[in-house]
C-alpha cells in the first residue's frame, strides 16, 4: 500500500517539472541521464522533504516558496554526474540561487559524508588523468569543491567532537593548517609519512581544526 502510494506521489505536477528541469540541465551540458520521476521521488525521500541548505519543509506540488526543486549537488558544468546519486533535494529560493560554493546544512549518506568526500576526492583526482585536456579544468574545480566540501565537515566535525583517543599520544608540536598547503584534504591526494596521522590524531585530540585562508 506504502509503495503504491508513493508512486501515486511520485506522478505529482512538482516531480514532473522537476523532470523537466533536470532533463533540460543535462540536455544543455550535452550529456546523458537516466533520471526519471522516481529518482526525484527517492531523493524526496533521501533528504527527508527537507532543503538541503536552509532545512525548509518542502511540498510535493504548488509552486510557492517551499515547492520541492532538484538540483545537482556538483554542476554539470564542474565534472558533476548527470545521476541521480549527485541529486538534492532544494526549496525555490536555493534552486535560482544555488552556487557550488555553498555547503550542504546536513550530511547525507553516500553524498557528503566525510568518508563518502573522501572517496569521490581521490576518484576525482584519477579521473583527470584520463581526461581528454578540454575537460581538465571541469576536473580540477570539481576538486576544489571537493576539498572545501571535506575541510568544511572536519571543521563542524571538531567543533562537535566526541571522539577520544585512549593512550598517551600528545602533539609534540601544533601543526599549522593553512589553506591549499596542508589541509586535511591536501595530504589525502600527497600523502607523508605520519603526516596525515598527526593531522587527525591533533584534530581528535584538541577538538579544533582551524585553518589559515
Amino acid at each position: 500500500m506504502l509503495e503504491i502510494k508513493k508512486r501515486k506521489l511520485a506522478r505529482s505536477s512538482t516531480f514532473k517539472v522537476g523532470l523537466v528541469e533536470i532533463q533540460d540541465e543535462v540536455r544543455r551540458a550535452k550529456k546523458k541521464s537516466e533520471i526519471t520521476r522516481w529518482s526525484l521521488r527517492e531523493s524526496f525521500d533521501k533528504h527527508g522533504g527537507r532543503c538541503v541548505f536552509c532545512g525548509m519543509g518542502l511540498l510535493c506540488h504548488g509552486d510557492g516558496p517551499d515547492s520541492a526543486h532538484f538540483s545537482f549537488y556538483i554542476p554539470l558544468k564542474n565534472g558533476g554526474s548527470p545521476g541521480a546519486d549527485n541529486l538534492v533535494l532544494v526549496c525555490q529560493t536555493h534552486k535560482k540561487t544555488y552556487r557550488p560554493n555553498q555547503i550542504l546544512m546536513t550530511k547525507i549518506l553516500d553524498v557528503n559524508t566525510i568518508p563518502d568526500l573522501i572517496v569521490q576526492l581521490v576518484e576525482a583526482v584519477k579521473e583527470v588523468g584520463s581526461t581528454a585536456e578540454n575537460g581538465i579544468l571541469a576536473k580540477q574545480e570539481r576538486i576544489k569543491i571537493l576539498k572545501r566540501e571535506l575541510n568544511f565537515a572536519l571543521e563542524d566535525l571538531a567543533l562537535t567532537m566526541r571522539y577520544k583517543v585512549v593512550g598517551l599520544w600528545r602533539p609534540q608540536e601544533f601543526v599549522v593548517i593553512e589553506e591549499g598547503v596542508n589541509t586535511f584534504a591536501e595530504q589525502i591526494l600527497e600523502p607523508k609519512a605520519g603526516e596525515l596521522k598527526q593531522t587527525f590524531q591533533q584534530i581528535v585530540t584538541t577538538g579544533k581544526y582551524k585553518i589559515i585562508r
